[in-house]
C-alpha cells in the first residue's frame, strides 16, 4: 500500500490544472462564463474524497489549512488593459510592451509564461488588474496594485471569489444577494483621474434582514477588501470595517459557498 499525503496545496494545484484544461477547451457554464476556480476546487475535492471542498477543508484538512508557498502559482501573468506582464514570485520578468518596437504578442507572452512555469515547477495564473494606476503608470505600479489585492499572497484572492459565478456570498450565516458593484472598476478609475484615492471607493453594498427583522447595511471599500485576511481553519475571510459596524465589532466574516 502506498500512502499519499494530500494537503490543501495539492488540491489547489489540482484545481488549477483542471481550470487550465477547461479553459483550453473553452468550457463555459450555463451563464456562458469560464469555469471558476471554486468550481474546479469542488471537482478536485469530489474526485479525491467524494465530498464538497468546504467539508474537506473543515475536516480532513483542518490541520493544514494555512496557505503555504506550495499553494501559490509562482508565475502570474497580470493583464492591465492591453498590457500583459509576467511575474515570478511577485517580481517583474517581462511585459508585452504594446505599441512599441519591442511589442510581444499575447500568445507569445503566455508561451513564455508556460516555459517559465515549467522551469520553476509551477503553473501559470492569470489575473486582470483594475486600471487604477493613473495616466503615467509603469509596470511596477501594476504589480504594486496586484500585491495590494493579495495576488502574490493568496492562492485565490477574495476578488476572484466574488467574480466566481458559481459561488454565493454570506456574511456570517446571512445570504447576501449582491456581489461587487458591476461598475466599481470604472468608478475607481474615475477617482484616479480626479486625483482621489481609488482605495476609498465603496465597491460593495451588502445588506440583509436579521431574524428580528433589523435591516443591516454595510459600505465596503476597495481598501477594505485589499486588507481582507483568510480566517485560519475556516473557509471565510475577515474584512475590517472602520466605523461601519456596531461598537462591539470591528469587521465582518465573508464566506463563499457553491
Amino acid at each position: 500500500m502506498v500512502n499519499v499525503n494530500i494537503n490543501k496545496g495539492k488540491i489547489h494545484s489540482m484545481a488549477r490544472v483542471i481550470k487550465q484544461q477547461l479553459d483550453k477547451r473553452s468550457f463555459t457554464n450555463e451563464k456562458d462564463k469560464n469555469a471558476g476556480f471554486n468550481l474546479c476546487l469542488q471537482i478536485a475535492s469530489q474526485s479525491l474524497f467524494s465530498k464538497p471542498y468546504e467539508e474537506v477543508l473543515a475536516t480532513l484538512l483542518k490541520n493544514s489549512s494555512k496557505p503555504t508557498s506550495a499553494d501559490l502559482s509562482r508565475v502570474i501573468v497580470l493583464s492591465y488593459g492591453i498590457e500583459h506582464i509576467i511575474t515570478l514570485d511577485g517580481e517583474y520578468v517581462i511585459s508585452s510592451a504594446p505599441g512599441t518596437d519591442m511589442e510581444i504578442s499575447k500568445e507569445a507572452i503566455l508561451q513564455q509564461a508556460s516555459s517559465l512555469a515549467a522551469i520553476n515547477d509551477s503553473t501559470v495564473k492569470k489575473f486582470a488588474v483594475p486600471e487604477i494606476a493613473g495616466d503615467e503608470w509603469e509596470c511596477g505600479d501594476v504589480i504594486s496594485i496586484a500585491r495590494k489585492m493579495g495576488v502574490f499572497t493568496y492562492p485565490i484572492t477574495i476578488f476572484e471569489m466574488f467574480e466566481d459565478s458559481n459561488t454565493e456570498v454570506f456574511i456570517g450565516n446571512c445570504h447576501i444577494l449582491y456581489k461587487l458593484n458591476g461598475d466599481w472598476e470604472d468608478e475607481s478609475q474615475a477617482l484616479v483621474q480626479g486625483d482621489e484615492d481609488p482605495y476609498d471607493q465603496v465597491v460593495w453594498f451588502p445588506e440583509y434582514i436579521t431574524e428580528d427583522m433589523t435591516k443591516i447595511e454595510w459600505s465596503v471599500t476597495l481598501g477594505n477588501l485589499c486588507e481582507a485576511k483568510p480566517i485560519e481553519g475556516d473557509a471565510g475571510w475577515w474584512v475590517e470595517l472602520d466605523g461601519a459596524v456596531a461598537e462591539d465589532e470591528t469587521g465582518i466574516k465573508v464566506s463563499f459557498k457553491s
